[in-house]
């Protein structure tokens, strides 16, 4: 799994570039986590937009952002923190079926609605959530059920992933 990881690394390129340029909208990001001199724009370092990446996907930092990615997670309850990677707020008015438990969501899912996770829960939402999260070719994901917890780590849900973070770099230019 390495695709999300690229384009993760990309977005964080791009908003260190647009950081450097002056761009108001990126630097008050940074500034809701850094001290940034106005007069020394030099400053700027890839570390904070890739920190900023991270806390925009709902993780702690970069390097929790990057096991994800790589599929290296686990913390210390054995279950894994997808952050909210597969969410936006956008997203909220598609959403009537949210569970703390797999399973409870797992029996929730049908044929044409989706398990998507969030941080340590889960939604089961359908098709046209994904457009909002920057998701436009959907694979098919009937191996997995529809299941985007069974589809970690899969190449399917790198590339899923991946589609967000190019969406995210898009809006930026």
């Amino acid at each position: 799994m390495e695709y999300a990881l690229k384009h993760a690394k990309s977005l964080a390129k791009t908003l260190l570039k647009e950081a450097k340029s002056d761009n108001a909208n990126v630097l008050k990001r940074l500034k809701k986590y850094y001290r940034l001199d106005e007069n020394h724009p030099t400053e700027l370092k890839l570390k904070m937009c890739q920190h900023l990446v991270a806390k925009d996907a709902g993780l702690f930092d970069w390097q929790q952002l990057h096991q994800l990615l790589s599929a290296e997670v686990a913390d210390n309850t054995g279950q894994t923190n997808f952050g909210s990677v597969l969410h936006s707020s956008a997203c909220d008015r598609f959403l009537n079926k949210w569970f703390s438990s797999y399973q409870e969501a797992q029996q929730a899912l049908t044929k044409h609605s989706y398990l998507v996770p969030f941080k340590h829960q889960f939604m089961v939402v359908k098709g046209h959530y994904f457009a909002e999260i920057g998701i436009s070719n959907m694979p098919e994901l009937s191996e997995f059920n529809n299941d985007l917890v069974k589809a970690y780590p899969s190449d399917t849900w790198d590339k899923l992933v991946a589609q967000v973070f190019v969406a995210k770099r898009s809006k930026l230019k």
